[in-house]
């Protein structure tokens, strides 16, 4: 997957992480859904897999907790 169709597939990957996540963290994800994937997703980057693609949102998604404790 290259890094447009990322992009175009981000919000559906933030919507599967909500799903299975808690509602205390609601705060978290929408700074997720605010994000453009623009800003950290280079034009050159390519993914080998859905579940590759969904390892970076989940990467942020932690990321994101440990900057929030």
């Amino acid at each position: 997957m290259d890094a447009i169709k990322f992009i175009s597939r981000y919000q559906f990957y933030v919507e599967q992480l909500e799903k299975i996540t808690k509602r205390e963290y609601e705060q978290e994800l929408l700074e997720l859904k605010k994000r453009d994937p623009h800003d950290f997703i280079s034009p050159e980057r390519y993914f080998n897999s859905d579940a590759e693609a969904m390892g970076v949102v989940l990467s942020l998604f932690l990321k994101q907790l440990g900057e929030d404790l």
